[in-house]
């Protein structure tokens, strides 16, 4: 056993660190420890890895080297129910007491992410975090909305990198309690207000990293039923890189870190101007090109013969009209030789079939008395009947004397 301190002697903040470690490690060589995982971020480059075991009241530091993750079957996630076997012991450059994990066993998801993934299912079976759902954001916008606490880096990060890209960009800050009782209703509360002041073309629902006990806020389901229905775009950038809630899948867009959603969220001027030098050289090309074609197309004009001799030309079309007069002309006058041929031969056949020319040479015909029609046929005839001899000065009365037919009714 580890010798008491002497009350009388003045110790060194090492010399304290170190008996309490001897302490500790003497009264606790082995524990399991069953708990939480919370505060667990990537793994460091030295391969060991850093967490907290928590439980409904306290939290517990702990240490997995290297060397002792070499049996372990699954990854640490914040979340997970674990069993932890090991040593407690103090780091003496802070003077913290920690666990440092020599067999790490999973023993199922913690209640936070139970409650996660439960609500994920049935938000997700909604269709609230559907592909089609999501919306471009704007190229160009004009005012950008912030919900985030109004004190801490994530409103400067985003402030400083949105005007750095674009320093025209009004940003509308919407101050709101990120963390702990009654955070999710203000963050919802927030996300209404901004679309309901409805300046903003884009939001950005912000928040730095943390355990998942500290995002809990944006996974609660007033938090993502705003974010889904809010009418203006939304980047979710709640936490670091590895930190996923359910308001990252309810978003338009999820950024890594609120410094990256001010990337996304606004344009960046260089690169714009960039781009409408390169469409403005573009253009002056395909101008130049145009003016070039246009030129070569004129000299061409210039050059030719008809451009040349201008009265020669006139001449020309003055001399093809005067030839289209005379054809014009000539048409005309056989057309009206022809029809003038056409009328006299109908007016000599008309002539010839006329009856006044038959009678002229001695011919008459009969007309009934009573009637005055015609007679055609001695079948219209009776014996004493008065009839006219029709002649081609005038007409006589006569009466029929007889009546003889001719031809085969005849016989």
């Amino acid at each position: 056993m580890s010798p008491a301190p002497d009350s009388r002697r003045v110790y060194t903040v090492t010399e304290i660190n170190l008996l309490a470690q001897r302490l500790l490690q003497e009264s606790f060589p082995s524990v399991r420890v069953a708990g939480e995982i919370s505060g667990f971020h990537h793994q460091q480059p030295s391969g060991h890895m850093y967490f907290d075991l928590k439980d409904g009241r306290c939290v517990l530091r702990c240490a997995l080297f290297r060397a002792s993750q070499r049996e372990m079957r699954f990854q640490p996630a914040n979340g997970l129910q674990v069993e932890a076997a090991g040593r407690l012991t103090i780091y003496e450059a802070r003077g913290s007491y920690q666990l440092v994990v020599e067999r790490l066993e999973e023993a199922g998801l913690g209640e936070l992410q139970r409650r996660f993934e439960e609500l994920r299912a049935r938000l997700q079976a909604e269709g609230l975090f559907d592909e089609a759902r999501k919306r471009p954001l704007p190229a160009f916008p004009r005012t950008l909305a912030v919900v985030t606490s109004a004190g801490g880096a994530v409103i400067h990060d985003i402030i400083q990198v949105a005007r750095r890209r674009w320093p025209g960009i009004r940003i509308l800050l919407c101050p709101v309690q990120v963390q702990g009782a009654g955070a999710a209703e203000d963050v919802a509360r927030g996300i209404a207000r901004v679309n309901r002041e409805g300046s903003a073309e884009v939001l950005i629902v912000a928040r730095g990293g943390g355990p998942m006990e500290d995002l809990w806020a944006f996974n609660e389901e007033a938090v993502v039923r705003a974010v889904a229905g809010s009418a203006i775009p939304v980047i979710s950038a709640v936490g670091h890189e590895t930190d996923f809630t359910l308001c990252d899948f309810a978003a338009d867009l999820r950024a890594p870190t609120p410094s990256a959603a001010a990337e996304r969220a606004v344009p960046e001027r260089t690169e714009q101007a960039a781009a409408l030098a390169r469409r403005r050289e573009r253009l002056e090309l395909a101008m130049r090109a145009a003016l070039e074609r246009r030129a070569l197309h004129l000299r061409a004009l210039r050059g030719s013969y008809a451009l040349g001799r201008p009265r020669d030309l006139l001449a020309q079309r003055m001399q093809g009209l005067d030839e289209l007069e005379r054809r014009l002309v000539r048409a005309a006058a056989q057309g009206r030789a022809r029809q003038a041929e056409r009328l006299e031969r109908a007016r000599t056949h008309l002539l010839a079939l006329s009856p006044a020319q038959v009678m002229g040479r001695g011919f008459c015909y009969l007309e009934g008395a009573r009637d005055g029609r015609p007679v055609t046929s001695v079948s219209g005839l009776a014996v004493g009947q008065a009839v006219f001899l029709v002649l081609r000065d005038g007409r006589a009365g006569a009466r029929v004397e007889t009546v003889e037919p001719t031809g085969p009714r005849a016989r």
